[in-house]
């Protein structure tokens, strides 16, 4: 456990303990996943067989940073319940298992999650972008305002007002 120099590069270390870290969970869930760099899913979505491109983030998120053009909104809290088919809540744009899927967050660390559980409840070429969101950017690939107009959330002047007794 630690940091070291390994090639001219400082790496750090971590030794598994008695509890399960978020850096268990991390390694656990990319043994069982593809990654992809952005150039790479760039060019996978203008082939004949693109990716679902599932973007986790929060709305606020890419209200401030865009979308990936041709994402479909998924929110990480949602992520299993809107890709089972074995439930009530299926995204639309879900057609098999044998889907190609990349899950996209912020920086590539919730999404490696989303995907490893994709996984494990039967979907079979499910990878993430590595970097994230914000490696897509830095790449300088294309992003888009977000369209949240299918999103049924009441302004401030919709509420009604409570008062207190």
């Amino acid at each position: 456990i630690g940091q070291m120099l390994i090639d001219g590069v400082q790496a750090s270390c971590f030794q598994r303990g008695e509890r399960t870290t978020v850096h268990d969970l991390l390694y656990d869930a990319r043994s069982l996943i593809a990654r992809v760099d952005a150039a790479a899913l760039h060019e996978r979505m203008s082939s004949g067989n693109p990716p679902l491109v599932l973007d986790t983030r929060t709305h606020t998120d890419r209200a401030r940073f865009g979308v990936i053009p041709g994402s479909v909104h998924v929110p990480r809290t949602v992520v299993e319940w809107h890709l089972d088919p074995c439930n009530g809540y299926l995204h639309p744009a879900m057609q098999s298992f044998d889907q190609p899927i990349v899950v996209v967050c912020n920086g590539g660390y919730s999404s490696s999650l989303a995907a490893a559980n994709l996984t494990q409840i039967g979907f079979t070429a499910v990878a993430d972008l590595i970097g994230g969101h914000a490696a897509w950017c830095a790449a300088g690939l294309p992003v888009h305002l977000p369209d949240h107009s299918h999103l049924d959330i009441p302004t401030a002047e919709d509420q009604p007002v409570i008062s207190a007794r």
